[in-house]
């Protein structure tokens, strides 16, 4: 029997609530990371545009935070019956964490 590992990522922003309680990885970066909603060109965007994603990636601790965090979920899966939940929050849901968040699912769905 084989099944095929599962992931649920979830982005959302702080500013709009806790979110619900759960088993979930969370990563935040409400404080983390280049905040693209500062830049006039960039802040109609969202996190799926590949200028604004390609801003967040540019932040020196972008590829350390993706890497640690592919990482953490792959160690995850051989030990989890459901699927691995991870949250991605940032101050408004909108830029970095979705950016970050794509960026993760990419490099999961390589692997």
């Amino acid at each position: 029997m084989s099944f095929a590992p599962q992931v649920e990522v979830t982005t959302l922003g702080t500013r709009h609530g806790a979110p619900s309680p759960g088993d979930a990885l969370v990563l935040d970066l409400s404080h983390r990371l280049h905040n693209p909603a500062t830049d006039p060109g960039l802040r109609g965007l969202t996190g799926l545009d590949p200028a604004l994603r390609a801003h967040v990636m540019a932040t020196p601790e972008a590829e350390e935070t993706v890497r640690t965090t592919v990482d953490q979920v792959l160690a995850l899966l051989p030990y989890t019956r459901g699927p691995v939940r991870l949250r991605v929050q940032c101050r408004w849901g909108r830029h970095r964490s979705v950016a970050v968040a794509e960026e993760i699912l990419d490099r999961l769905r390589a692997k």
